[in-house]
C-alpha cells in the first residue's frame, strides 16, 4: 500500500511525529529518545539555529536543520532513523518557541503546514541515509502512516 506526499499532508505535523517517535520508541526505547533530546536541547550549533529561526520568526530549511543535526558527533555515525529523530524534535522545538512569541493564528497556521512539510523533507534526506535491502525503518514508518491513512476513508 503506497501513499502520496499529498496524503501524507493530509495529516498535521504532530500526528507526522506522534507516528514516528512511537515506532522509534518501539524500536530502540524511551531512554534513546530521552538521550537524543538532551544531545539536541545542549547542541550550541542548533541552538543558533533556533535563535535564527526566532529572530526571522521562520523555520530553518531542511537541509539547515540536517546540516545541524548532523554536525553533532552523536549523529555523525547514526542511522538515518536517529539523524531524523534528531531534526524532528529541533523542528518541533522551533515551532513551539515561535508559537510562544506569536499570536497571529494566520501566521501560526503557516508555520505548522510549514512543520509539516518540513518533517516529510527531513524523512526523505535521511532515507538517503540507509543502506542494504529489505524493509528498514521508513518503509515501516510510511507504512503505517498509510495504513492509519486508509483506514479514516
Amino acid at each position: 500500500m503506497m501513499i502520496t506526499r499529498e496524503q501524507l499532508l493530509e495529516f498535521n505535523s504532530a500526528q507526522l511525529m506522534e507516528v514516528f517517535i512511537k515506532l522509534y520508541a518501539y524500536e530502540y526505547g524511551e531512554k534513546k529518545i530521552h538521550d537524543i533530546e538532551n544531545r539536541i536541547s545542549k547542541s550550541e550549533k542548533l541552538n543558533q539555529l533556533l535563535l535564527a529561526s526566532i529572530n526571522k520568526m521562520q523555520l530553518q530549511s531542511a537541509m539547515n536543520i540536517f546540516n545541524g543535526v548532523s554536525a553533532i558527533p552523536y549523529f555523525g555515525f547514526a542511522k538515518g532513523e536517529t539523524v531524523c529523530l534528531g531534526a524532528i524534535i529541533f523542528i518541533d522545538n522551533c515551532k513551539k518557541e515561535i508559537a510562544s512569541r506569536s499570536n497571529n493564528d494566520l501566521f501560526l497556521l503557516k508555520v505548522e503546514r510549514d512543520k509539516s512539510n518540513l518533517i516529510l523533507d527531513i524523512v526523505t534526506e535521511c532515507i538517503g541515509l540507509k543502506f542494504g535491502i529489505g524493509a528498514n525503518f521508513f518503509d515501516r514508518y510510511f507504512k503505517q502512516l498509510a495504513n492509519y491513512y486508509y483506514a479514516r476513508k
